[in-house]
């Protein structure tokens, strides 16, 4: 054990302790090994449980749990929710968009490669005369239908990102309350529904 203090429970009993004495531990380290549903615990209740009434059990805490009692603090917390918001538009823009009963990605490469190919037939260069979609199927599709497909994707690529962006910015007003039981599913859709055009 990492620490000197430690308790002896079961169940949600303390059943010995606090101790902190060497000679102590040896001996409830004997008699939880003869007893049946004990454990040496150093903090009680012990860190990342909570006692659960119905099943009469511990259960590891929720991060909503652990971010109330500190356990997680406030700071770390926000940058998991960064990451997990940017996940979650990244996420998005790999399912991409539906155009003429195909779905094709709108991730930022793929918004590069469609500039890239409008370009080259801009400055005179052939068109082949097809796509790939999210299922790595060719689809015939014309310039103009390109240029069409470009201008949904590039639009739902940016839009996808600017509202992960308002969900980044509004993390540091949130309340600790907030933070731990936010609901990015929920936050995406009110952010999505109050953007300007």
């Amino acid at each position: 054990m990492n620490s000197n203090v430690f308790y002896i429970i079961k169940k949600n009993q303390i059943l010995w302790g606090p101790h902190d004495h060497p000679e102590a531990f040896n001996d409830a380290q004997l008699l939880c090994q003869e007893s049946l549903g004990e454990e040496i615990v150093s903090e009680y209740p012990p860190k990342g449980r909570v006692w659960d009434p119905t099943s009469e059990d511990w259960r590891s805490k929720t991060i909503s749990e652990k971010v109330l009692d500190g356990e997680i603090e406030l700071s770390t917390r926000i940058v998991e929710l960064k990451f997990e918001i940017f996940k979650f538009a990244y996420t998005k823009c790999e399912l991409g968009v539906s155009f003429f009963g195909h779905i094709f990605q709108a991730r930022e490469e793929d918004c590069t490669r469609m500039n890239n190919a409008l370009k080259k037939v801009e400055l005179g260069g052939q068109w082949r005369g097809s796509w790939r979609d999210r299922e790595n199927n060719w689809i015939e599709i014309s310039v103009p239908q390109l240029q069409q497909l470009a201008l949904i994707v590039g639009e739902y690529y940016e839009d996808t990102f600017r509202t992960a962006r308002v969900l980044i910015d509004e993390l540091q007003n949130l309340s600790i309350n907030e933070i731990a039981t936010y609901d990015l599913e929920n936050r995406w859709i009110e952010a999505s529904s109050n953007e300007v055009p």
